[in-house]
């Protein structure tokens, strides 16, 4: 795929902390480009890492609100612009970029960057064909909007957590959400959920916006 990407600053404060942010100014030019796309080459890429969802500051609001033990490694999957990358970056993780588009992956480095975080690595890898890297925790927002990308989207959360690791997903209440619940669930991995405020919540309700709590057991 080749598209001219005209990016723009935004400036964004959530939970008291600012951050700076390059973002395309017309993520619609890489939805058009990638529809003119072969089937093949679609599935090879991603259409929407060009667009910051809302539910994604949401979620980086609760990482920036939450606890965390010191030191923890992280990885952002389809970390798009790299804005809960970024926000564990300010809790003083050790964080790694992820996504299957290799911009996605410059842009959030560069992103990190702007934001005084320097030399932060980044994968391109596409989630059928994970790397044998392991991570105490792992993140991402808004990915399970397309069913059939939760059977590689598991498998590799399973290969990438360490033993006792937790996932969170950030999902704005997507229909399609509760079949991904419950196939990690048949996984052997624990599920839990929080809400906007971090609260251990119940099933969550279609619409509204939840944290979906991965958490591989110590021992398989």
């Amino acid at each position: 795929m080749s598209v001219s990407i005209d990016l723009c600053e935004t400036r964004l404060r959530i939970a008291g902390r600012e951050f700076k942010l390059n973002l395309p100014r017309q993520p619609e030019r890489i939805i058009g480009a990638v529809a003119q796309l072969a089937d093949a080459d679609r599935s090879q890429t991603d259409p929407y890492w060009g667009i910051l969802w809302p539910s994604c500051s949401v979620m980086a609001e609760l990482l920036l609100n939450t606890e965390w033990p010191p030191g923890l490694r992280v990885l952002e999957l389809g970390c798009g612009s790299g804005l809960l990358g970024i926000a564990a970056l300010m809790k003083g993780m050790q964080v790694t970029f992820s996504d299957i588009v290799s911009d996605a992956v410059g842009l959030a480095v560069e992103n990190a960057d702007l934001n005084s975080f320097s030399s932060v690595p980044g994968l391109v890898f596409n989630w059928r064909q994970a790397p044998a890297l392991t991570f105490d925790l792992i993140l991402a927002n808004d990915v399970l909007y397309a069913s059939e990308l939760h059977a590689a989207l598991l498998s590799t959360i399973e290969m990438m957590l360490a033993p006792g690791g937790q996932c969170w997903i950030g999902d704005p209440g997507r229909t399609a959400a509760k079949d991904f619940i419950h196939q990690a669930s048949d996984h052997g991995l624990g599920v839990g959920f929080r809400d906007a405020t971090g609260r251990i919540g119940l099933f969550p309700s279609a619409g509204e916006f939840q944290v979906i709590v991965l958490t591989r057991p110590a021992s398989d």
